[in-house]
């Protein structure tokens, strides 16, 4: 058994578990992405991220409006991460632009 996206409009609606002869009597577009455990394409596909059939990858919702696509077809966005810390929660800020440290406790046992 594989894993399969089921495509309507370019779009990832459903991700399903079946067998080839399943998904070649659906009348829908369903594309293999995973098979015992290991990717067939670049990323495993989520609900609603896209399929680009020229290129034959999923591509993930663009999480920011900033964000730009790596060609990797992975979302980046324009200010790398600040450096993680134990106990460090960060978020990032559309209207700045920016990273926001959430929470973080420079704390060491004693």
């Amino acid at each position: 058994m594989s894993s399969y996206a089921k495509i309507i409009n370019g779009v990832v609606v459903n991700i399903i578990i079946a067998d080839k002869s399943f998904v070649d009597s659906q009348d829908d577009l369903y594309i293999k992405c995973e098979e015992n455990g290991v990717l067939t394409k670049n990323i495993l596909p989520i609900p609603d991220s896209k399929y680009d059939a020229d290129l034959d990858v999923f591509i993930e919702p663009q999480p920011y409006p900033s964000w730009v696509l790596n060609d990797k077809y992975v979302w980046e966005p324009p200010v790398s991460e600040p450096e993680w810390k134990e106990g460090m929660t960060i978020d990032w800020d559309e209207e700045s632009v920016s990273w926001n440290v959430l929470d973080y406790c420079d704390c060491k046992d004693n």
